[in-house]
């Protein structure tokens, strides 16, 4: 009898709760995955832009790259809050600029970069092109914050390369951005000759002596102690920058277009070097420099050209290994030199100098060639 009703006893129902909860469970987990996918989607790291940079012979990263025997290269990342970075040879060095990017020293031959921050999916960037020993690049990293809010993402503008920070042997220009909070160019407008009101700049200086010239000009200029107010025409796009003696920038590239009314601050300074240098020489008017877009100049086993121009304003001269032909080796002014450099016949890599002279000052250029 007992066996009968075990037989005949329907267990049905009792599995039919736990297959419920097996379907409540994986309904869960797929609504689980689909909320972290949407969270992944409306909170990202993404990197807008990243390009090689600026480098300048006599640069202060000259001196960081130096550190690591010139088989380094320098990223500089803009981002809009602190990140942690990582790289698939490792980082270096880390540094924080006083504009609040971060500069890491990566080996060369790097090809990824990991990006994490809190809250945010770690993002892994792969570089477009491996590193390249003693060169820089500039990384421009945006946070989106919400899905919607991809075209307005919190971000610093993508400029033009070398706008962001740019640096003469003696002169380092920096932080050229809009300024909501001053009025002054809406408050007491000046016209340009066409009848258009003008666009203010606003430069923060740390000496005297310093003369900015606008691509189209200057309508009205202010000079105050530390600071030189500017009215310029709306379609200005380049600043020329000079004081006395010092290697001046020449055509800085402004990173937007600048409107009319609006106010923009950039800082620019004298190096600690130039500094001395004036102080030392107060009559010296000599300056001499390769302008800040000149990398040190690296050649394969079967050589080939590399050109570099000396900005100077009276005679110079200058000198190079045996190996490097060069195509001028003196002259005045501004010239452009082209360094001819043939197959490298021996098993080892070629190192040397090549030196730019000009009364008391030297430039120089780290040449390299790989070995056969």
């Amino acid at each position: 009898m007992i066996k009968m009703i075990i037989k005949n006893k329907d267990f049905s129902q009792g599995l039919r709760p736990i297959k419920l909860r097996m379907m409540n469970y994986r309904l869960y987990l797929f609504f689980v995955f689909l909320v972290s996918l949407q969270i992944a989607n409306a909170r990202r790291i993404e990197v807008v832009d990243f390009k090689k940079g600026i480098y300048a012979n006599d640069f202060d990263i000259e001196y960081i790259l130096s550190q690591e025997n010139y088989k380094c290269a320098l990223v500089v990342i803009k981002a809009p809050e602190k990140m942690t970075f990582n790289a698939d040879l490792g980082v270096e060095r880390q540094y924080e600029a006083g504009d609040g990017s971060q500069l890491l020293l990566l080996p060369q031959n790097s090809s990824k970069i990991f990006l994490s921050k809190e809250g945010y999916p770690s993002l892994k960037f792969t570089l477009p092109e491996k590193l390249e020993a003693n060169n820089v690049y500039v990384m421009t990293i945006s946070l989106i914050k919400d899905k919607k809010d991809t075209k307005t993402a919190v971000a610093l503008p993508v400029v033009p390369q070398r706008s962001s920070y740019v640096k003469s042997t003696d002169i380092e220009l920096s932080n050229f951005c809009y300024n909501p909070n001053n009025l002054i160019g809406s408050i007491n407008p000046e016209y340009d000759n066409t009848g258009q009101a003008c666009a203010v700049i606003r430069c923060f200086v740390n000496n005297e002596g310093f003369v900015i010239e606008p691509n189209l000009g200057v309508v009205k200029s202010i000079e105050k102690s530390g600071e030189i107010i500017q009215y310029v025409p709306v379609g200005t796009k380049r600043l020329t920058v000079r004081n006395g003696s010092s290697m001046p920038i020449i055509n800085y590239e402004i990173p937007f277009a600048i409107q009319s009314k609006r106010t923009y601050d950039v800082t620019i300074i004298l190096t600690e070097k130039a500094l001395k240098r004036q102080k030392a020489f107060p009559e010296h008017d000599n300056f001499l420099g390769i302008g800040y877009n000149n990398p040190n100049m690296c050649f394969t086993s079967k050589g080939g050209n590399h050109k570099f121009t000396i900005h100077c304003n009276s005679s110079w001269d200058v000198s190079a290994p045996s190996w490097c032909k060069l195509s001028k080796v003196s002259g005045t002014g501004v010239m452009e030199i082209n360094v001819l450099v043939k197959n490298n016949p021996t098993p080892k890599s070629r190192h040397g100098v090549i030196g730019i002279q000009s009364q008391d000052i030297t430039v120089t250029i780290i040449v390299e060639q790989e070995a056969n």
